[in-house]
């Protein structure tokens, strides 16, 4: 069965490419040096909780860049690995999560056409069994459930939809896009 695209207006892409939010000197996306130095790792859980703002990890960081140390240049990178890594990671688990969503909704559309198909043949019987009709009364009792909880998915994944649309929303991958770029302070350090 092939997956059902996304259900919202962006475009089905788990990852993020790091071109997209660096623009600093060569990164290897991969290393996981950053993962030995206790100050990194600190710094990389705390910028991107999705619960801080952006302005409060901006503001982390700046205060990492202000402080002093050696080697700030190469732990901000080190930085910016792990928080690209860790979005990243995020991101494909909500967009799995959103494709697990749209699957069930498919699933479930599925399955009231079946149930619609065999109450058109039930009813285009000329005489019905008690049996039957006790399968009738069934049906149409699952099929009314059934088409009352599609509906209602739909209309909460319209609304996460819409909701996600300005960024604001912590679940939207865009939000983790745009995290992972506002947390770039690699620029502003001098070799």
């Amino acid at each position: 069965m092939c997956s059902p695209p996304l259900p919202c207006i962006q475009r089905k892409a788990p990852e993020i490419s790091v071109g997209v939010v660096w623009a600093g000197p060569p990164l290897d996306v991969d290393d996981q040096s950053w993962r030995k130095a206790k100050d990194v790792v600190a710094l990389v859980e705390q910028t991107i909780s999705r619960r801080l703002e952006i302005e409060q990890a901006t503001e982390a960081i700046d205060e990492f860049v202000r402080e002093d140390g050696k080697d700030k240049r190469r732990k901000l990178m080190q930085t910016f690995t792990g928080q690209f890594q860790l979005i990243n990671q995020e991101r494909r688990e909500i967009i799995a999560g959103i494709g697990r969503y749209a699957r069930r909704q498919v699933d479930l559309a599925v399955k009231i056409k079946e149930q619609i198909n065999e109450l058109n043949v039930l009813d285009g019987q000329n005489s019905a069994t008690a049996e039957q009709l006790e399968r009738r009364e069934q049906l149409s009792e699952q099929l009314n459930w059934d088409t009352r909880g599609l509906r209602r998915a739909r209309a909460v994944t319209q609304m996460r939809c819409n909701s996600c649309a300005d960024h604001s929303m912590r679940c939207d991958p865009r939000f983790l896009t745009r995290r992972c770029g506002e947390c770039d302070a690699v620029g502003s350090v001098p070799e």
